[in-house]
């Protein structure tokens, strides 16, 4: 058992190393040396040049701390080495000069700085120059441990956003942040000083044995520590959850992620060569990488996402190897080309965002700041989220960015995500000591790309060579599964199959993955020996994906016809849906076409019978969304079904013109289509009925070819314009609008495509905007709302079955905002409240920054009034606070008292006027320029202003 002497040296020591170990090697540097001397000429040079510009600002205000770290000094030199006691000093020293010297480039930060300092240094009062015999018994130098340490962390705690290049851009929201903690540092200092005086008066009196009191004070410590901890986590898991729900990042690319991994763990090493390529190898190892950005090209198919997969984990697991830093930073984004809403520049900032909290969670307060100040109810705008994620990047940190399948994007989203790319690395190149951020590609790369993102681009060609050994990998993993099912495949067998596999792919992944999927649905020996012929004559991917959806529906067509009828259904849905589906709409499109038969079998049944079946082509993650193993797979099923295109329009258009998308539904029918689940797929029709009419009119010529079709289209054309008719305005068409019907005059729904197209057109693209209906039909939106009310009775029936037909025909996120530009018009919430509050936000977007604060509990409609709210009510967090605090004049006989905040007055005008601040209400407009005051007085004194200038 160590001596206690040895016992204290040891935890101060532990306590300099981990803290030596946190610093970057220049200030480690800086900070070795440091002294008491250096620390007061820094902070005479603060004073003399304060005194140059007459901006002095009390720098005695940090005496009484630096006395408390002059006697901590003397106090470990009294019972350790004059070198050991030196160095541990010296890292007390130093992070305090460097962060006065430091803050005083900033007034408001300084001020608070040395407030701090203050208050710590009176609670240190223990601390006395001129009597250090106290610390020569082994029970007073704990105190001097805790100090130590307490000192150590109040620093670390300052230098995390301090020693960030634009620290004053981020200063006002991380110090208010950690007001707790500064708190829970004076209270641990007067613990502190409560057992010194203690221990000092038993010193004096020549009394031993103090032991119990110490047991009790390092009981309280460790209890005091310990809710801190709690409360810390408990704040930060808070302000995480608000964070998220304001960044609204997609899972999507997580759920992906994720799948590739479990796809990848079923043949291990898979991808593994590429990290032995020579351009990839130096763009993940070495110091200064000579191309900070890679692109790897290779034709469609090839297996490019499995390759980034495989190089997200690569850098990921490398770190705790030490053959990369420790700390780097991964972010990686897959593009899919077919969710709109994920696929743009937007979209890939939110997710570079989301992974960015991950890392440097001492941002969030920023991020909690950028919520409540930015009027937006969730993250809406690019270049606030490029302010955020460009936050992140002034760090020494390496910082790997990975984008998969960026050619798989329309071109004018591929160039925004682009252009936050190129952002990133000239942030980065502007950082001085910072390693490069390295940023790596995958997908085909075309003319147009190449020009986007530069000369310096890197680019190396993947060959079909390349994947030969994983492709056989696959193959026998894939193969030996059916051992099981053909009990006669022997080992030969699966060899020899395997090379056909390797040979009929052609160097090309997705090839190689149908042929075995086409070989895995083979019911016997000899059924599988005669796919493989059938496969080596194979034409192409097309023949492929043909097969493999002609044999996947002669198994189902052995259950059913009806299983086909659905798959097909889903397939069409899979193909073309604007968005992908959420679990409840692919439910409720089976129960569509599906009716329990005599061997029970549910809608949901059927819908994961097909999902199986077609599990060769489909992929479904974690939450529930259904993807497609490759775009070019989507492409040959689904491209060439125009009936499939037909039948999408045609459905949107006849749900909206049923019986609960009129204005004359009565409320019980509405009510029990909810209970029966009908209304599953209101939110898909109502937002994207004229997106599926536009795909279908644009390829009019070869749809309609078939009459038909025309007939049946302008039947229920007819039917959707005679129910929403009241809605629509018939006003003069644009040129740009008459341009557009004028080639379908030749249908016979003409007139009706042009009144809708018309009013279509002004709502979407003219003066009568407006985001809070679905391209300006009132109709649907008020059906909407009265369905959605429906839907939400069921939640609080006492029925339990309404509530259970709640959740499996709506899932749990069911209060919706009525935005149809929000995401939460389809995410929504669980539960009313949070609905409340969200709409709330889209009322008065600019809530007091203060979470428990009474004087404004709804908000206010404009940042200006949020300004004003916080300079009188909240000084202490406004950016320019008061350089001296006015004595209040004491107010007599207040009678008159504010329900919202409690504050009094002797008038009841003035009341008045101080309710209207806190709504944001202007009623005074000046008669000059119209300028609007809350207050009669302040109206008259500006227009005073008017009379001069005249």
């Amino acid at each position: 058992m160590e001596s206690p002497p040895r016992h204290h040296a040891r935890a101060l020591q532990n306590t300099l190393d981990d803290f030596r170990a946190w610093l970057s090697h220049a200030q480690d540097a800086e900070f070795a040396s440091a002294s008491f001397d250096d620390l007061r000429k820094a902070l005479l040079d603060i004073q003399d040049e304060q005194d140059r510009r007459r901006t002095m600002m009390n720098l005695t205000r940090i005496g009484p701390y630096l006395v408390a770290l002059d006697t901590l000094d003397a106090a470990l030199a009294s019972f350790l080495p004059p070198d050991v006691a030196r160095s541990l000093m010296a890292f007390v020293w130093g992070p305090t000069r460097w962060l006065v010297t430091t803050a005083s480039a900033e007034d408001y930060a300084f001020d608070l700085l040395l407030d701090l300092y203050q208050k710590l240094g009176t609670e240190m009062a223990f601390l006395r120059a001129d009597d250090t015999s106290t610390w020569l018994s082994h029970d007073s130098r704990v105190l001097l441990v805790d100090l130590y340490q307490d000192v150590i962390f109040m620093n670390k705690t300052i230098l995390v956003f301090f020693r960030r290049p634009s620290w004053q851009k981020i200063f006002r929201p991380c110090w208010h942040d950690l007001a707790d903690v500064f708190d829970a540092l004076v209270r641990a200092a007067s613990m502190q000083t409560e057992l010194a005086e203690f221990l000092t008066l038993q010193h004096e009196r020549g009394t031993a044995g103090n032991l119990p009191e110490i047991q009790e004070y390092s009981r309280r410590r460790a209890v005091f520590l310990a809710d801190l901890e709690r409360t810390k986590a408990a704040k930060q898991g808070s302000q995480k959850a608000a964070v998220s729900r304001w960044i609204l990042a997609s899972t999507r690319n997580r759920d992906l992620h994720d799948l590739y991994q479990s796809e990848r763990r079923a043949w291990p090493g898979s991808g593994n060569w590429l990290l032995n390529h020579s351009l990839v190898h130096s763009w993940m190892r070495t110091d200064d990488a000579s191309g900070s950005r890679v692109w790897l090209d290779g034709e469609p198919g090839i297996g490019k996402t499995m390759l980034a997969s495989t190089l997200i984990d690569s850098c990921t697991s490398l770190k705790g190897t030490g053959a990369i830093p420790p700390d780097s930073e991964v972010y990686y984004f897959y593009c899919q080309g077919t969710d709109p809403g994920s696929d743009t520049g937007l979209g890939f900032a939110k997710v570079m965002v989301s992974q960015l909290l991950a890392y440097q969670q001492d941002l969030l307060p920023v991020f909690i700041d950028a919520a409540k100040t930015s009027g937006q109810v969730t993250l809406t705008s690019t270049d606030r989220a490029r302010e955020l994620l460009s936050l992140g990047l002034e760090t020494e940190r390496r910082q790997y960015f990975i984008v998969d399948g960026l050619d798989a994007c329309e071109f004018p989203r591929a160039r925004n995500i682009v252009s936050t790319l190129n952002q990133i690395l000239r942030d980065k190149s502007l950082l001085p000591g910072a390693s490069k951020a390295r940023v790596l590609l995958t997908g085909c790369l075309t003319h147009e790309l190449k020009t986007l993102l530069g000369g310096d681009v890197v680019a190396t060609q993947l060959r079909p060579d390349d994947v030969q050994e994983d492709i056989g990998r696959f193959a026998r993993t894939s193969l030996l599964s059916l051992q099981p099912k053909l009990s006669n495949l022997s080992e030969v067998d699966i060899g020899y199959i395997q090379r056909k596999v390797v040979q009929q792919s052609r160097g090309n992944f997705l090839r190689a993955r149908l042929v075995v999927e086409i070989l895995l649905l083979q019911p016997t020996k000899d059924d599988l020996l005669r796919a493989v012929s059938y496969t080596a004559t194979a034409g192409s991917i097309r023949d492929l994906c043909s097969k493999i959806a002609e044999t996947i529906n002669d198994g189902l067509r052995l259950k059913s016809n009806g299983h086909v009828v659905i798959a097909n259904t889903l397939i069409a849905w899979f193909g073309g849906a604007k968005r992908p589906l959420v679990w409840h709409e692919m439910e409720s499109i089976c129960r569509l076409h599906w009716a329990p038969d005599s061997s029970g079998n549910s809608s949901r049944n059927i819908l994961l019978e097909v999902l199986e079946a077609y599990r060769p082509v489909l992929r479904v993650t974690s939450s529930r969304e259904v993807h497609w193993v490759h775009e070019t797979a989507r492409h040959y099923i689904t491209s060439a079904d125009q009936q499939a295109q037909f039948n999408l329009a045609i459905f949107c258009l006849s749900y909206l013109s049923g019986p609960t998308f009129s204005p004359d539904c009565p409320m019980d029918v509405r009510d029990k289509e909810a209970r029966r689940g009908n209304l599953a797929l209101q939110d898909y029709a109502a937002a994207h009925w004229a997106d599926h009419v536009e795909d279908l009119l644009g390829n009019h010529q070869t749809v309609f070819r078939q009459q038909h079709y025309e007939a049946a289209f302008g039947n229920v054309l007819k039917a959707f314009v005679s129910s929403h008719r009241h809605s629509l305005e018939d006003e003069p068409a644009s040129r740009d609008a008459a341009a557009r019907c004028a080639s379908f005059s030749e249908y016979s729904f003409y007139n009706e495509l042009c009144l809708l197209y018309r009013h279509v057109f002004r709502y979407r693209h003219g003066d009568a905007a407006d985001p809070a209906l679905p391209l300006g039909i009132a109709s649907i939106s008020q059906a909407l709302e009265l369905n959605r009310t429906a839907i939400e009775k069921l939640t609080t029936s006492p029925s339990q079955d309404d509530r259970d037909a709640a959740a499996a025909h709506y899932g749990t996120m069911i209060f919706k905002c009525k935005i149809p530009t929000c995401p939460a018009f389809l995410d929504g919430f669980p539960v009313e409240i949070e609905r409340a509050a969200h709409l709330n936000r889209h009322d008065r977007p600019f809530p007091c920054p203060l979470d428990r604060c009474t004087q404004a509990p709804f908000g206010f409609t404009s940042k200006k009034d949020q300004e004003r709210h916080i300079r009188h009510y909240h000084p202490e967090h406004s950016d320019q606070p008061p350089a001296f605090v006015q004595p209040t004049r004491r107010i007599e006989d207040a009678r008159f008292v504010c329900d919202i905040c409690g504050k009094a007055f002797t008038r009841n005008i003035n009341l008045k006027g101080h309710m209207r601040s806190h709504f944001g209400d202007r009623p005074y407009a000046c008669s000059s320029c119209g300028k609007a005051f809350t207050r009669l007085n302040d109206c008259r004194r500006h227009e005073k202003i008017h009379e001069k200038k005249g």
